[in-house]
């Protein structure tokens, strides 16, 4: 889970991205309060104990029901369209963990918390197919568009009514959609729309519009923002935020052009930066089960402990670890580039046939740099040369806090946003994370200067 937070982490800081919250939950006052060990919160507990499991091993929707009158409890689970299994698994684990604590009593309560988010939603009422609109809630960045305004919002439009209409024509089981454009020559705006895929497809489209309204009201101007309801999200930046995959990218468009202003919008197969492609593979992103080609999660291990591929995958997407394909050479064998059957360009590290060395000694590896002071060595070195080493530092130091065994050890995410936009605060020595080998005892780790 740490390299999925550490990535979101040193992704934003290098997108200079500073956030506003408006609010990442709401309990619902309205709906009445429960208390302990009633029948009620019995069931609620027994639909929050399996629900992870649940939504991560059906394609990232899931709804559950439990109880009989008034006893019943409803619970429904969505990830963003793009997620893996263990990242979907650790998004609705931390929500449900988080609702419970934010909303101890309430039978009703909805979270879109997590970056990747993902919606957890559950009542004391049947609600899996209603249009619900509010409450409607935002996160934005703090950096504005200081030119080109009257074109960014001509092309914000026009991207969101593409994305919408795609999302909202999907299936009973995924109505999601991505896409890119232009709005200026050397800038991109990516978007990204998610609906509840038990929504009609008319009230999907409904749903995401409403949110689009809302735009004007708390995000213009914005490079940045995710807005979201009960039913729905939509989001978007200039940087790459999601895994592209061509079954659910939106169609070009040809939107107008401000005078005198080229303007392109480009049907994304794959992202065109080594940089994205590789933190897409340390994130442990793979295309959904709904992607095309041979590729899908029936070929990816489905541990939350370290997404796999299967042996056969990796060597046809290698060339059978051919020469020509060989990146480099560390410490547990050599690196390899790689392209799978969807297009999506990968990165493999291929343990040494004579090392005694396995999974766990792998994993420790990171963990072992950071204590010898090499913390820098975890960065591609493509990253390295634009990065400034003590926010690198700062990041994998805030992610391994965020791992720690005791969760009362770990910041809350209002006060890893603190961290990361100070320089004052000073970040308590991280403890070795739960997976490492050597003893159970948790124990701080400093690293050498």
């Amino acid at each position: 889970m740490w390299v999925n937070i550490l990535v979101c982490l040193l992704t934003h800081l290098i997108a200079g991205m500073s956030v506003s919250f408006d609010q990442s939950f709401s309990c619902y006052a309205d709906s009445g309060n429960f208390t302990t060990n009633t029948t009620y919160a019995k069931n609620l507990d027994f639909i929050l104990h399996s629900l992870p499991n649940n939504v991560s091993e059906h394609g990232g929707f899931f709804t559950v029901t439990v109880g009989q009158g008034s006893n019943k409890a409803y619970a429904l689970g969505l990830c963003r369209g793009d997620l893996t299994s263990y990242v979907c698994h650790s998004c609705v684990k931390f929500a449900a963990d988080d609702l419970r604590a934010r909303c101890p009593n309430q039978k009703e309560t909805v979270s879109w918390s997590s970056d990747p988010p993902c919606i957890l939603h559950y009542a004391n009422r049947h609600f899996f197919k209603m249009l619900e609109l509010n409450p409607t809630t935002f996160v934005h960045n703090n950096r504005d568009i200081t030119s080109n305004l009257p074109q960014f919002d001509t092309v914000w439009e026009s991207l969101m009514d593409s994305v919408v209409t795609k999302a909202s024509n999907g299936s009973s089981t995924l109505k999601y959609a991505t896409g890119k454009a232009n709005f200026t020559a050397s800038k991109t705006i990516y978007a990204l729309t998610q609906c509840n895929p038990k929504l009609a497809n008319n009230d999907c489209d409904s749903c995401l519009r409403e949110l689009v309204s809302f735009y004007k009201v708390c995000c213009h101007q914005k490079q940045g923002a995710r807005i979201q309801n009960p039913n729905c999200w939509l989001g978007w930046d200039l940087h790459g935020f999601y895994v592209p995959n061509p079954a659910t990218t939106a169609p070009s468009l040809s939107p107008p052009l401000a005078p005198g202003t080229p303007l392109t919008i480009t049907k994304e197969d794959k992202e065109d930066t080594q940089e994205v492609q590789l933190l897409d593979l340390v994130l442990g992103s793979v295309p959904h089960e709904n992607s095309s080609g041979d590729f899908n999660l029936e070929n990816v291990g489905r541990s939350l402990d370290f997404p796999s591929i299967q042996l056969d995958i990796l060597q046809a997407a290698t060339n059978n670890f051919c020469d020509e394909n060989k990146l480099g050479q560390g410490g547990f064998g050599l690196v390899y580039k790689g392209t799978l059957p969807n297009g999506k360009e990968i990165a493999v590290k291929r343990l040494s046939i004579t090392s005694d060395q396995g999974l766990l000694e792998f994993k420790n590896e990171a963990w072992k740099l950071w204590s010898k002071g090499e913390g820098m060595e975890l960065i591609d070195e493509h990253l390295v040369e634009s990065s400034v080493p003590a926010e690198v530092l700062k990041c994998i130091q805030i992610g391994l806090l965020c791992v720690q065994v005791d969760p009362a050890n770990r910041p809350t995410m209002t006060t890893v946003v603190s961290m990361l936009g100070s320089d004052s605060i000073t970040l308590p020595i991280p403890a070795e994370p739960t997976f490492y080998g050597g003893h159970f005892a948790a124990k701080p780790i400093q690293p050498n200067s």
